[in-house]
C-alpha cells in the first residue's frame, strides 16, 4: 500500500505498478488554478483511453465514501 500525492501516484499508474485503488471522497471543494491533482503523471487524452476499476465497492464513513476497485485496463 501507497499512501502520497498526485506525483507519486502518476509516476505509479505510468509504470504499470497499480493493481488496487482506494479513494476517499469527502463533501468539501478544494479548487483553485494551483488545486493539487490526485494523480498527476501522463495521463490519457481521451476518456475512452483512461484506466478503469472493476469489482468496485463503496463504503461510507459518515459523510466520507470509500471508493476502491482493482485496475483493469484501458
Amino acid at each position: 500500500m501507497v499512501e502520497g500525492g498526485g506525483a507519486l501516484f502518476g509516476s505509479l499508474f505510468d509504470r504499470g505498478l497499480v493493481d488496487k485503488v482506494l479513494a476517499f471522497i469527502s463533501p468539501i471543494i478544494i479548487g483553485g488554478d494551483g488545486a493539487k491533482s490526485a494523480v498527476g503523471g501522463n495521463g490519457v487524452n481521451n476518456v475512452a483511453d483512461a484506466l478503469r476499476l472493476n469489482r468496485v465497492k463503496t463504503i461510507e464513513f459518515g459523510d466520507d465514501v470509500l471508493i476502491s476497485g482493482y485496475v483493469g485496463g484501458r
